[in-house]
């Protein structure tokens, strides 16, 4: 992709395009206004640096953040004895059966 990019440019703005892009790559922690004062560079060549290499990867994933999920809860319930007993010796048939490209599930008991 940067190749192609590159075609729509002359050879001195790709190597100004190139020391911005190092440059921006070095400061990545800053905002890009704290990017444009911090440089000595132009904005023309920042700005070109970005429709060269396209925009900073390390910049974006320092902005972006994970948003967490919620924790997964255990409930274990106690099985009485009792119902423990009375199906001891029941064994449990499963199989998939498929209905209109519909999975299934079918049980026997």
């Amino acid at each position: 992709m940067v190749e192609e990019n590159k075609i729509f440019f002359t050879d001195y703005q790709i190597s100004r395009a190139y020391r911005a892009h190092k440059l921006l790559h070095t400061c990545t922690g800053l905002s890009l206004h704290c990017r444009y004062q911090a440089t000595d560079q132009d904005e023309i060549y920042i700005d070109l640096a970005r429709k060269v290499y396209g925009t900073d990867v390390a910049f974006l994933k320092g902005k972006t953040f994970h948003q967490s999920t919620a924790p997964v809860v255990n409930e274990f319930i106690e099985i009485p004895r009792e119902l423990i007993a009375s199906q001891y010796n029941i064994d449990l048939c499963i199989d998939t059966m498929f209905l209109n490209a519909l999975a299934l599930l079918t049980t026997n008991a």
